[in-house]
């Protein structure tokens, strides 16, 4: 049982693929199922890339500039909003 922390880091990552299992199916099940994972993990990189290759693009770029100069806003965040909010000027101003 995995003790150490209750983040997956890399050590375990390490401790998940060094378990090994007495009966061949337990062994091909847990192989199985990290190979999904890092499936999963890869094509999140990939995407995460491509996110970053549109918001540096025109339209995109200025706008998400700006928006990441606030705390917590990265490029996909940033993206998100300006989808969302689409044209910042159909807002009279900020207040309520």
């Amino acid at each position: 049982m995995w003790l150490e922390t209750k983040n997956w880091t890399q050590a375990h990552w390490d401790w998940m693929r060094s378990q090994k299992f007495e009966h061949d199916w337990a062994q091909r099940t847990l192989d199985e199922y990290l190979a999904v994972l890092d499936a999963a993990f890869e094509r999140l990189g990939r995407l995460n890339q491509e996110v970053e290759v549109i918001a540096g693009q025109e339209p995109w770029r200025p706008m998400v500039e700006r928006l990441c100069t606030l705390r917590g806003i990265r490029p996909l965040s940033a993206l998100t909003i300006l989808a969302e909010i689409h044209d910042f000027d159909r807002f009279k101003s900020p207040r309520i």
